[in-house]
């Protein structure tokens, strides 16, 4: 054994020993001790040692290696992803989706921008009712024949807006002019939610594509278009006017017993299906799924 001990001084460039034979002669020498040499580490286990038989009958130490237990790793849980809350922006109503030329044009409406164009406004709105009344009383008191010339303008300036218009639905797409409509009458709900109860709200006013069929009158419309007939309610609008004749008619209306609606009711109804298949056509035309 002192032997091989010595031999395990030499430098390990000049050895070629067996790792069994350097294992040996660590425990007999330094036996708590750990040796590492080219790479081999042997130690006094307190494990048991259990012997195991070669091919030749010689016998080896073969050291039981202890079971390392595998610890299961916690299933971290997965966070769930938010999902994003898209917020639809509201619509800017002020915004105009087409602006179609003007259409209308009336002897007095020429002359007040006459009127505006000759006196320089100060932007008051108090200076402008002022203008504005003034401008009134002058136009009553003018002569028919002064009058005239500003009917003559308003009738050719007429015509040039019809024409202008008949351009502007001709290039426009009927989307587009649906969309207006729509917005024109968002509009006008969110105006008249302020206005108090009893007061008159305004309706929206719409654009009419020339080519489109015109929507069906309701069987009251029908009933009022009939009566406005007769010499009686003829002469209550003469008298008194078309409110007070429309009040009466609506009154009749609402004691007429439903044989007496029933008419007017199949008049609507046949007016209402030509009216949807005459749209289905025209959407068609347009482009447009009905």
């Amino acid at each position: 054994m002192l032997h091989r001990f010595v031999t395990l001084a030499a430098p390990a460039r000049r050895l070629a020993v067996q790792p069994r034979i350097l294992a040996q002669a660590a425990r007999a020498f330094q036996p708590a001790s750990l040796l590492t040499f080219r790479g081999v580490a042997t130690a006094r286990s307190t494990t048991p040692v259990k012997k195991a038989t070669t091919a030749t009958g010689r016998t080896t130490k073969k050291t039981a290696g202890r079971k390392v237990k595998k610890v299961a790793k916690k299933a971290t849980p997965k966070l769930k992803k938010k999902k994003r809350v898209v917020v639809a922006k509201k619509p800017n109503l002020r915004k105009r989706v087409v602006i179609p030329p003007p259409s209308r044009a009336t002897a007095y409406g020429l002359y007040i921008k006459e009127v505006f164009k000759r006196i320089p406004s100060t932007g008051s709105r108090d200076n402008f009712k002022l203008t504005v009344t003034q401008a009134s009383k002058k136009w009553q008191a003018m002569s028919k024949s002064e009058q005239e010339a500003y009917n003559q303008r308003a009738q050719h300036v007429k015509a040039q807006n019809a024409e202008a218009l008949r351009q502007f639905y001709a290039k426009t797409p009927y989307k587009l002019i649906l969309e207006e409509n729509k917005r024109r009458r968002a509009l006008a709900r969110k105006k008249n939610s302020t206005v108090p109860a009893g007061v008159r709200k305004p309706k929206a006013h719409l654009l009419h594509h020339p080519d489109a069929p015109p929507r069906p009158m309701s069987s009251y419309i029908l009933y009022v278009k009939d009566m406005y007939q007769h010499p009686e309610i003829k002469e209550l609008v003469s008298n008194e006017g078309v409110i007070a004749a429309t009040r009466v008619l609506s009154n009749r209306w609402r004691a007429l017993s439903a044989a007496g609606k029933q008419p007017y009711v199949d008049q609507a109804k046949k007016r209402a299906a030509e009216y949807t298949a005459a749209n289905r056509t025209f959407l068609a035309r347009q482009g447009i799924a009905a």
